[in-house]
């Protein structure tokens, strides 16, 4: 088992996030663990949210140097969801400090990155129809100001958007994103990746979609990481109800056609992480 020294596990929860910090620091200078992993959990510790939580994203939102949490929210006695901030004080502890609305729709994944350049962190959410039958969704970015708040920024209209990767696909420096879409076709679902490149002025541009046909089966899950050591971040995307994962090398132009890699019955969520250098993927 190849574990990293990470300074905690973070959990979304119903009506929650908590933080279940590791006790094991690895001052032994060891890295991996043959045998069963000796480190344990603490007790967790639970911070209120303003709805349900759907997905969670860490970053640095007002310039402190210390890490907070930005959680996909739906509040279904409010009719409200949207991505909600919770600031930390390098403490890990959590107090929500700023939330945006959209109705209608439920957010349901959030992904933070610098996308329009300015050194700062930002955000990027999927939503989607509460009725899974129906096709309407969006993909919406919005731009960190350095003070907890966020500005708004593009929203594109992507089909039931799902799970969503940020990262600089073509090396440009600038970072792109990538969201799964799914249309309801004769009520059928017909699964699509939708891949934003950045532009020169820090906006995402028009999207390039690639079809479930190309991609082989029912997409679910996406990640970033260069799996090749390029400079350009890679794609892997997982499948269900086919034994495979799809990974997509970074180019020039964006992600090139997807290959398949080692099978994986039935995967539900790809990871990109590794103890070394060359990033690994579970599934």
């Amino acid at each position: 088992m190849r574990s990293s020294a990470l300074a905690g596990v973070l959990f979304a929860c119903t009506g929650c996030s908590y933080v279940l910090p590791f006790d094991d620091d690895f001052s032994d200078g060891k890295t991996t663990h043959d045998e069963p992993c000796a480190f344990s959990f603490e007790a967790e510790t639970r911070f209120p949210t303003a709805g349900y939580t759907q997905d969670v994203a860490i970053a640095d939102f007002d310039d402190d140097s210390q890490l907070d949490l930005v959680v996909a929210m739906f509040d279904p006695d409010a009719d409200a969801t949207g991505p909600e901030i919770l600031l930390g004080n390098g403490k890990g502890e959590f107090e929500s400090w700023h939330q945006l609305s959209k109705f209608t729709l439920i957010a349901r994944s959030v992904a933070t990155a610098d996308i329009n350049g300015d050194k700062r962190a930002d955000i990027a959410v999927s939503y989607q129809n509460v009725d899974p039958s129906e096709s309407a969704g969006s993909f919406d970015t919005e731009l960190g100001d350095g003070t907890g708040d966020l500005d708004s920024g593009q929203i594109f209209t992507v089909p039931q958007a799902g799970d969503i990767a940020l990262g600089d696909f073509n090396g440009d420096g600038r970072n792109d994103a990538a969201v799964i879409a799914t249309e309801s076709v004769d009520q059928v679902a017909d699964e699509k990746l939708y891949v934003f490149m950045n532009q020169s002025d820090g906006s995402l541009g028009m999207p390039t979609i690639y079809d479930k046909n190309e991609l082989d089966n029912t997409m679910n899950a996406i990640t970033a990481g260069d799996v090749n050591l390029d400079g350009r971040m890679d794609l892997a995307v997982s499948h269900w109800g086919s034994s495979s994962i799809h990974v997509m090398l970074g180019a020039a132009d964006g992600p090139s056609y997807p290959r398949a890699v080692e099978p994986a019955a039935y995967a539900r969520h790809a990871v990109a992480t590794s103890a070394r250098r060359v990033p690994d993927i579970a599934a």
